[in-house]
């Protein structure tokens, strides 16, 4: 999948900006320091990625209506278009995938695996 991925838009974002725009898309409003602390960097990290995400007009921030001291980020039209593309294009090849490159009895076990594996995926300790 990463593979189809290059030269997308989303390419071009590198895996941490992705990342960064991908939570922020799910989350809705977040500030710079709770995505420092979910992402795992430093805030002067955090505050550069969002800055550059900020220069292709994926996120904007605004002022916490709560705390005027605190920003919040939040996705743009643009952001939440290119996940959109991205996850579209990387579904595509996954279906191409599955219909082309295995058996039938193969892709019936492949389904059988998605409920278990769904589970595992939501599971929370």
């Amino acid at each position: 999948m990463r593979a189809e991925a290059r030269g997308t838009a989303a390419d071009e974002l590198g895996r941490q900006q992705q990342s960064v725009l991908y939570r922020i898309g799910r989350e809705g409003p977040i500030s710079i320091t709770d995505l420092a602390a979910t992402e795992y960097v430093r805030h002067q990290s955090m505050a550069q990625i969002v800055a550059a995400l900020r220069t292709k007009t994926l996120v904007e921030a605004t002022p916490d209506p709560e705390d005027g001291r605190r920003v919040l980020v939040r996705i743009t039209p643009a952001g939440a278009e290119l996940i959109r593309a991205n996850f579209a294009q990387r579904e595509e090849w996954l279906q191409r995938a599955l219909t082309f490159a295995l058996a039938p009895d193969e892709l019936e076990r492949v389904v059988e695996a998605l409920g278990p594996l769904e589970r595992i995926a939501t599971w929370e300790q």
